[in-house]
């Protein structure tokens, strides 16, 4: 993940590895801002990869520069609309003033 920050907004990229084993299996993140769907997977944002990419999926999402910290998790949409939550504990979104401490590309469920 990567981030910048612009007047209210931030933008924030998310990234993950996800090897997906069926064919239209979405990536999202959701988490507790309105940005991420208050999560609800169905309004999540969706991440995006490319066969040069893959098993990298990612996007770009704007956040307020002021939401300081948010909880989030990647999951997976299958082709039949059911969700696949990765395992263990929330991720956390820590932001500062000069912008959010963001790690590299972490794996889904690890």
């Amino acid at each position: 993940m990567h981030g910048t920050s612009s007047g209210t907004a931030m933008e924030i990229r998310f990234s993950v590895r996800a090897a997906t084993a069926v064919y239209g299996t979405e990536v999202r993140v959701v988490g507790a801002a309105d940005a991420l769907g208050r999560w609800n997977p169905e309004h999540g944002a969706v991440l995006r990869t490319e066969p040069g990419q893959y098993p990298c999926w990612s996007a770009s999402v704007r956040m307020l520069a002021s939401t300081t910290a948010v909880d989030y998790k990647f999951v997976k949409v299958l082709p039949n609309a059911t969700f696949e939550w990765e395992d263990g504990p929330n991720r956390l979104l820590l932001a500062r003033s000069s912008g959010p401490a963001l790690a590299g590309t972490p794996t889904f469920g690890q």
